[in-house]
């Protein structure tokens, strides 16, 4: 029996108040993570905000985790149904 493919969503969200600045990160409307301007250092939280952005979407196979194996699977896919933007 093969199992029905859902959609999830993900979320990025910069919030910027005041003086302190964290970014979220959700998965179906739970959050996953949050990082805080204070964790990273001013510098490197600058170069990584202080920018025009390009989003990239990738399906990869290994990486820092561990090697692709004979059991790794062959061939992937993404669908997206759409992408929003907002600033306010």
């Amino acid at each position: 029996m093969q199992e029905k493919k859902q959609w999830h969503t993900y979320a990025w969200l910069w919030h910027r108040q005041g003086y302190h600045s964290y970014v979220s990160f959700y998965i179906d409307n739970r959050l996953q993570l949050r990082i805080t301007e204070h964790e990273v250092g001013w510098k490197y939280w600058n170069y990584a905000f202080n920018h025009p952005y390009v989003l990239l979407y990738d399906v990869a196979l290994g990486g820092w985790a561990s090697r692709p194996s004979t059991k790794s699977p062959r061939s992937a896919s993404m669908r997206i149904d759409y992408v929003r933007v907002y600033t306010y």
